[in-house]
């Protein structure tokens, strides 16, 4: 399995996203202070050709909102992945193609 992983650090916490796909399965986990909030593994044959190369998700915690933007690189050979906190770039990539226009907000912690 292909795995990418990019960490970010904001009021004492700190964010990890995972990235990782192989022929069967693609999947992207978030974690803040080490606690999965989000697990979202797709199995290959029923991914969309769109949701297979770019996904844009928010998450509200701790009174902050916490988008996540994970593509392309932008050498288009790889996975880049950007952490925005309270609209403020946080880590991550600073770019990242193929991403959706608007992410709804999945979870509130």
């Amino acid at each position: 399995m292909f795995t990418k992983e990019w960490i970010a650090q904001f009021d004492n916490h700190t964010i990890r996203v995972v990235n990782a796909w192989n022929t069967t399965e693609t999947r992207e986990e978030v974690y803040i202070d080490n606690v999965l909030v989000r697990n979202n593994k797709k199995d290959m044959m029923t991914v969309s050709w769109h949701s297979a190369t770019g996904e844009r998700f928010n998450i509200k915690y701790n009174g902050h909102t916490i988008e996540v933007r994970v593509g392309s690189a932008w050498h288009l050979l790889g996975t880049a992945c950007k952490i925005i906190v309270d609209g403020k770039y946080v880590g991550g990539d600073r770019i990242v193609f193929f991403v959706p226009k608007a992410g709804s907000i999945e979870s509130e912690l």
